[in-house]
C-alpha cells in the first residue's frame, strides 16, 4: 500500500515537473504582451493607451526575439473625417510627453509610440488638438472591473492547448512564440476589451483563443 502510494506521488511529481518547464519554455518566448490599458473620452473622441512589451524586430516567423517597451497611444474620432495634424499631450504625474501623431494606414485612427510604459497609477491626463481643436480627457483603467490579468490568461491558454505546445517542444527548445494581446471591440459609446493569445509556430501555423478579463472564460478557440 505504501509503494502504491509513493508511485502516484512520484507520477504527480513527474507530471508537476514537465508541466512546469512547458510553462518557462512557454513564458521564455514571448513575442508582445500587452500588459494594462487606458482610456479616456471625450465629445466626439476617445483615447487609449496601450503598454507592454513587444519583439524589437517585430517578425511573426515562430521565433521570438529580444523584448523592448512600448506605449501605443490611439486617438479615434466617432466622426471620421481627416485632419491636417493631430497633436496630443500626455501628462503622467509630473512628466509630460507630446507630440505629432500620425495616420493609421490600417483603420481610421491615429497614432504614436511612446516607446515606453508608463506608470498607471499616476494621474493620467490628455489634451488632444486636432487642427486647432482641443479635447481634454482624465484617462482611467477599464481593468478595474477584470479578475485576470495577461497572465493568468496565457495560463488558460497552456492548460487548453498543453498537449499541441508539448509537441514543439525539441532539442530542449520551444518552436513557437506566444502573442498576448488585448484587443477591443470599438463603437461610439467606448470598447469592450478581451484578451487575445496565440502560438504561431515555425510553420506558420497558429493555436490562438479569446478569453474575458472579466470571467475568464474562453469566448472562442481555434481548436
Amino acid at each position: 500500500m505504501k509503494f502504491f502510494s509513493l508511485v502516484i506521488v512520484l507520477c504527480m511529481l513527474v507530471f508537476s515537473s514537465c508541466t512546469s518547464r512547458l510553462d518557462t519554455m512557454v513564458i521564455n518566448n514571448i513575442s508582445e504582451e500587452r500588459i494594462f490599458v487606458l482610456e479616456g473620452r471625450s465629445d466626439g473622441v476617445m483615447a487609449e493607451l496601450m503598454c507592454g512589451y513587444r519583439e524589437s524586430d517585430y517578425n511573426v516567423n515562430g521565433y521570438s526575439s529580444q523584448l523592448i517597451e512600448f506605449g501605443i497611444l490611439t486617438i479615434r474620432f466617432v466622426d471620421s473625417q481627416e485632419f491636417d495634424s493631430v497633436n496630443y499631450t500626455l501628462f503622467v504625474g509630473v512628466d509630460k510627453f507630446s507630440g505629432e501623431m500620425q495616420k493609421n494606414p490600417f483603420e481610421d485612427s491615429y497614432v504614436v509610440d511612446l516607446k515606453t510604459i508608463i506608470d498607471d497609477r499616476q494621474n493620467i491626463l490628455i489634451e488632444i488638438d486636432a487642427d486647432a481643436v482641443v479635447y481634454c480627457m482624465k484617462m482611467f483603467s477599464p481593468m478595474i472591473e477584470w479578475t485576470i490579468d495577461s497572465r493568468r490568461a496565457l495560463d488558460i491558454f497552456i492548460d487548453k492547448y498543453s498537449r499541441e505546445l508539448k509537441l514543439l517542444v525539441g532539442d530542449n527548445a520551444f518552436g513557437g512564440e506566444i502573442y498576448i494581446k488585448i484587443v477591443g471591440d470599438y463603437d461610439k459609446y467606448g470598447a469592450e476589451y478581451m484578451y487575445y493569445v496565440s502560438c504561431v509556430d515555425r510553420q506558420g501555423e497558429c493555436l490562438s483563443m479569446i478569453v474575458s478579463p472579466k470571467t475568464g472564460n474562453i469566448l472562442a478557440s481555434s481548436k
